[in-house]
């Protein structure tokens, strides 16, 4: 279990709004929702009737899809506004 050490937002009525970690114990929330995520994904794989198909098979088959394509993808990055918090 990971140890949190919230803080919490409040409006002027003192009701909580928002929760503030340190960033050590927010990467251990989402290392364990990956890993949890990727359970999941292996659980459903085991059990699934669906045939297995060789990991070189599909690496060969996607480089060589990107190669015909003459298609680009765009990735736009946004970065999340953070806050200056005082003590």
């Amino acid at each position: 279990m990971i140890k949190l050490h919230p803080s919490y937002l409040v409006d002027m009525q003192e009701q909580r709004k928002a929760v503030v970690l340190p960033i050590e114990e927010w990467t251990q929330i989402l290392e364990a929702l990956e890993e949890s995520d990727d359970i999941r994904t292996y659980d459903k794989a085991k059990t699934s009737q669906d045939q297995s198909v060789p990991i070189g098979s599909i690496r060969h088959n996607r480089s060589h899809q990107e190669k015909n394509s003459n298609s680009t993808r765009g990735v736009a990055v946004v970065p999340g506004r953070g806050r200056r918090l005082s003590d």
